[in-house]
């Protein structure tokens, strides 16, 4: 992983001999959580931020995609059809729990992630997979309004006093 700066500079954030990808940062900014296979499969792992050295946490058992809490209070992750949380302190310290399945279903696509957490940290937004062509949704659409506003005065006209 590299930072970049707004001076065009690069700089290495840390690097492992597995092939790491999916980087998130905890809400306070203090820890990163990502994948890697440096173990010889996908894990998430945890490290401070922005000092690589520190110490670095295994936080699950085969997963990707890791999404912090709102509250950084909990790390979400994606393993196989499950979805699994982790309850975690991640304040100026960092320690871990159990991983937990919290739901399973075909929410998720190989690649990408396609799901997030909604801000009250109570609700996921996901993306269903058919599973069969039978499945197949009806007609969709979807509308792009350009110069929302401009299209909004000429629909619903201001009055004047």
């Amino acid at each position: 992983f590299v930072e970049f700066f707004q001076d065009s500079s690069v700089k290495p954030i840390f690097g492992t001999q597995g092939l790491e990808e999916e980087l998130n940062f905890s809400p306070n900014g203090k820890w990163l959580a990502y994948t890697s296979d440096e173990s010889g499969s996908p894990e998430i792992y945890v490290r401070p931020y922005p000092k690589s050295s520190g110490g670095v946490w295994k936080i699950s058992n085969g997963g990707r995609k890791p999404v912090w809490s709102p509250d950084g209070k909990k790390i979400y992750y994606q393993n196989g059809n499950a979805m699994y949380s982790v309850d975690v302190t991640s304040t100026d310290t960092f320690s871990k729990g159990n991983p937990k399945k919290i739901f399973e279903g075909s929410y998720f696509l190989r690649y990408g992630r396609r799901f997030d957490i909604h801000p009250d940290g109570d609700k996921f937004i996901m993306i269903q997979r058919l599973e069969s062509p039978e499945e197949t949704p009806g007609e969709q659409k979807i509308f792009v309004i350009q110069n929302f506003d401009e299209e909004l005065k000429r629909l619903v006209p201001v009055g004047k006093d």
